[in-house]
């Protein structure tokens, strides 16, 4: 966990750094699969409620180039 900020997203928020969590060959696969992105978003929320106590909701902002296109949220 990186940073607990209250901000205007709906409330408090983490800004999570899953390099530090994983190694880099599954961070690429987590960067280009939605599968992959599901499946650590549940771990991130395995690891919070084991440590706060209850399960957070969980969200995933992804950016992504088609085409060589400029990234699109």
């Amino acid at each position: 966990m990186d940073d607990w900020t209250e901000g205007s997203r709906n409330g408090p928020y983490i800004d999570w750094d899953y390099l530090q969590d994983i190694s880099m060959s599954k961070g690429m696969h987590i960067s280009t699969s939605p599968f992959h992105v599901q499946r650590y978003a549940c771990r991130v929320a395995d690891l919070w409620e084991t440590e706060q106590g209850r399960r957070p909701r969980v969200t995933a902002n992804i950016f992504v180039s088609l085409n060589f296109r400029p990234h699109q949220e």
